[in-house]
């Protein structure tokens, strides 16, 4: 994630990192999105 948000692309860090593979990446995402969702639900749930 420190990557894209320094400006990299998918494919930049596939070529720098050949042992990933798109799944990866994927797989990080999703973990990440599922992670936010859960801080949102626990903020939401503090509210409410």
């Amino acid at each position: 994630m420190s990557l894209l948000a320094k400006g990299w692309n998918e494919a930049q860090i596939l070529e720098n990192y050949p042992e990933l593979e798109p799944d990866d990446l994927r797989a990080v995402f999703a973990c990440a999105q599922t992670c936010l969702a859960d801080e949102a639900e626990a903020a939401l749930r503090k509210l409410g």
